[in-house]
């Protein structure tokens, strides 16, 4: 399941000053984000909302109360015109994406009920404004409850239906 939402805040992200080919963008701090989570599973979803041609790199850094990391989560956005440039075996080429990537969700585990940050990242790589937006949702049951349920309904279904079969008068 999805869970239920615990805080959802959007960040401005501002435009790049040197968005040539050659400029090394380092990530900058743009906010934070504090909450009070419950142990158990957690789900972060970070997602850009972006002009057309943009790329942009966010990451967040999940800190407990003594201000360690405990999880992190980065995406590389882009627009259904972005274009990643790369570097292979020491040759510089391009390649053009197709594509829209706008959201990135990670489940996290919780190990203890307490105050969490959230701080938020970005590498600005397009002349336009855009936005950054972490969602936080707790109570969210991941795909090993439903396994582990799946399993224990079908044991449970093979067993009544043994008791059944063998439960039968005529074979004794």
């Amino acid at each position: 399941g999805n869970g239920r939402l615990v805080k959802s805040q959007t960040y401005a992200v501002p435009a790049a000053k040197d968005t040539s080919k050659t400029a090394v963008i380092e990530p900058l701090p743009i906010g934070s984000m504090a909450l009070e989570l419950q142990k158990g599973p957690i789900k972060i979803k970070l997602s850009s909302r972006l002009p057309t041609n943009t790329a942009l790199w966010a990451g967040i850094e999940v800190r407990d109360a003594q201000d360690l990391t405990i999880n992190t989560l980065d995406e590389q956005f882009y627009d259904d015109e972005g274009v990643e440039y790369w570097q292979e075996e020491g040759e510089s080429g391009t390649e053009a994406y197709h594509e829209q990537t706008v959201a990135k969700e990670e489940l996290f585990a919780v190990e203890q009920d307490g105050n969490y940050a959230i701080e938020v990242f970005v590498a600005p790589q397009s002349p336009k404004n855009t936005e950054v937006t972490v969602a936080v949702y707790e109570r969210v049951m991941n795909g090993t409850y439903f396994v582990v349920m799946a399993v224990v309904g079908l044991i449970a279904t093979i067993m009544l239906i043994l008791i059944g079969y063998y439960a039968v008068p005529w074979r004794k």
